[in-house]
């Protein structure tokens, strides 16, 4: 059997990782798979498309504010400076 490189355990270890990030947050990928298919559809600009909400700057993520099903599509754009000031707030 093949020895793993130390790229395929960093690799294997964010996979499983993720995995168990994704079973104890399952809102959260309902909420990011939700963006994902309305992204997917057209229906919402692609996040390299996007200014921040609050400095104008290139966005890179959108932020929920919340997690219920009715809030899924409600998110903010926002550069990862001002990012980073949410979840400081």
């Amino acid at each position: 059997m093949k020895s793993m490189t130390r790229a395929d355990l960093t690799a294997e270890r964010a996979r499983a990782s993720r995995k168990r990030w994704n079973k104890r947050n399952p809102e959260k990928v309902a909420a990011q798979n939700a963006i994902y298919r309305e992204v997917a559809a057209g229906r919402m600009p692609r996040i390299e498309k996007c200014t921040c909400h609050f400095c104008g700057e290139k966005a890179e993520a959108r932020h929920h504010m919340s997690y219920s099903p009715r809030a899924w599509l409600h998110t903010v754009d926002l550069c990862r400076n001002c990012h980073s000031e949410i979840h400081v707030l």
